[in-house]
This record gives structure tokens, sequence and C-alpha cells, in this order.
């Protein structure tokens, strides 16, 4: 990193969105990564980026469901598998609370999501597999809507990805009997992640459940998709 970059970002870190957005536009100058991820953070809702871009801020949709299907506009599945993966670690402490020892496996399975998140391969597609399973029958005999959502959002992020993939559908198809047919964009598993939340958490989430939704989005995607850290990393 050159020292013009260095003593933008020391600056930055005042918070104040003039000195973030001219330090954002430099990293796009340097290289630091492409103008696209500068949209997306504005998309997202970081100042520093909307001021950055301008007029050419993208516009953010009011309702919750219409924002998050304009996240498709990146093509990205990972952008899809971390908000549902944000989402769903919403809903910890609801599932810490119900199931104190984890019998149902519902937090497991979302530890073997974010694995698979950042190192997607067979290896960690055939685990996160098997943690599925036993999570998807808990919900049929007990009837928890909310578990059922949120692990077919899981299972339905992943099985966007690559040919590691087709094992996924497979289950959702053969095994689960609730697969894609009916998917129309790349964000639909993060809209059920959603309806899955406010099922789950419902005003304890506080005044406007769905700003607490789409502030646990940010969160998760405006550090990753700007390279200034990754939440799944800690």
């Amino acid at each position: 990193m050159d020292e013009r970059l260095r003593k933008l970002e020391r600056e930055a870190r005042d918070g104040d969105p003039a000195q973030r957005a001219r330090y954002l536009l430099e990293c796009v100058r340097a290289g630091r990564f492409e103008r696209g991820r500068l949209q997306l953070a504005a998309y997202l809702g970081d100042p520093g980026a909307r001021q950055a871009l301008g007029e050419d801020a993208p516009i953010i949709p009011r309702d919750l469901a219409l924002w998050i299907d304009g996240l498709a506009a990146w093509e990205n599945v990972e952008v899809v598998a971390r908000s549902c993966a944000a989402l769903c670690r919403m809903t910890v402490e609801f599932w810490r609370d119900m199931d104190p020892t984890d019998e149902c496996g519902a937090l497991s399975l979302l530890t073997r999501f974010e694995v698979w998140i950042l190192a997607p391969c067979e290896v960690t597609n055939e685990r996160l597999i098997a943690a599925a399973v036993p999570v998807w029958q808990t919900q049929r005999e007990t009837k928890l809507p909310p578990l059922g959502a949120a692990t077919t959002a899981l299972l339905a992020s992943a099985s966007l990805a690559r040919d590691e993939g087709r094992a996924l559908k497979k289950l959702l198809w053969e095994e689960l009997g609730q697969g894609l047919q009916t998917q129309r964009l790349l964000t639909d598993p993060a809209r059920r992640a959603a309806i899955a939340v406010r099922e789950c958490l419902g005003r304890s989430m506080g005044p406007d459940p769905d700003a607490a939704i789409r502030a646990a989005i940010a969160r998760e995607l405006i550090p990753w998709v700007l390279g200034e850290g990754d939440p799944l990393r800690g």
C-alpha cells in the first residue's frame, strides 16, 4: 500500500464519511478492489461509499424483500450465502434458549455452513449435508417453521454454487421435499432466511425488525466487500 493510501486510511478511521469516501475512491484507483464492490457497499448503506459515488450511488429500496432481491444484481453466490449466514446467526440466542445442548443441531448446522462458505469443497459440502438432515427431521417432527425455513435457506444458498452443489440439490429435491423449482432469483434463499428471522424473533429485534435485518446483512457484508475484515473469520 502506498503512503497516500495509508494516510487516507488513517484519516478515514475518524468516522467522517467525506474522508472515508476519499479513501474508498483511492482504493478503487489503486486497484485494491473493483468499483463494483464500492457500488455494493453503497447499496448496503455504507455512508462513505454512498458519498464516494454521489449521484451514481444505487437506489436503496425501502421494502426489505426488494432490497434483498436487489443483491442479485451483483451475481455473486457468496453475497447470498453470507447474507443467509448473517440472518441465521441472528437466531443463535433464540435457539440456545430453546435447545441449550443443541440437540437438534441447528447451531452446528450454522457452523458447518460458515465453514463451507470459507472453503467450499467436497468435504465441507458433505459435512454440511450431514448436519442439515437431522435438523430438517427435527423441524418436521416438532413443527418449528423458523428452523425449517432457516435450514432450507442455508441449503438452498449452498446448492447454488459450483458442482459441489449437485448433492445439495438432490437432497433438497428428493429428501427434504422442498427444492429450488420455485426459485425466481439468486437471492431467494436470503429472503427465506429473512422470513425465518422474523418468525423466530419478531419484536424482540426492536421496533423495526426489517431495519435490524438490513443492519445484520450490512455488518456481515460491508467489511468483506471492502477488504476491511471478514466477520466469518472472527
